[in-house]
Formats: C-alpha cells, sequence, structure tokens
C-alpha cells in the first residue's frame, strides 16, 4: 500500500514537472505582458462599465421625468423623490 501512494505521488510530481515546463515553453507573452494585458482590459471593463452606468442615470432620469410630466398632465398628486 504505501509503494502504491509513493509511485502515485512521484507520477503527481512528473506530471506538475511537466506542465510546468509546457506552461513556460508555450507562453504567448513574458509575465510583464501578460499582467500589463490583464490591466488593460480591466481598465476597459472599468470604462464600459462607468459607461453603462452612466447610461442607466441618464435613462432612469428620463423615465422619471416622463412619470412627472403624466402626473402633472393627469392632476394627480406628486410624489415625493
Amino acid at each position: 500500500m504505501s509503494d502504491n501512494n509513493s509511485n502515485s505521488l512521484l507520477w503527481f510530481l512528473a506530471g506538475l514537472g511537466i506542465g510546468a515546463a509546457a506552461g513556460v515553453l508555450y507562453a504567448p507573452r513574458s509575465g510583464d505582458e501578460t499582467r500589463q494585458a490583464i490591466r488593460s482590459r480591466a481598465e476597459d471593463g472599468r470604462e464600459f462599465v462607468r459607461d453603462r452606468a452612466r447610461q442607466a442615470r441618464e435613462q432612469a432620469a428620463t423615465w422619471a421625468d416622463r412619470g412627472r410630466e403624466v402626473q402633472s398632465a393627469e392632476g394627480a398628486v406628486p410624489l415625493s423623490v
């Protein structure tokens, strides 16, 4: 039983070493380039979210204004905001 466990551990470590070597050999970019690409994508995502949030605020304000117009046209009691 002990021999089987040590054999499994040996194969695991061999696979880990082979995987690490393959990762280093086939990496498309250096670590600095990869971090820069991740940072750039994160900034793009942040800008996208900010833009969508701005659009949502503008749309909500438009709907609120339209609701107030409809409410005042009907002569209803205004709701406090």
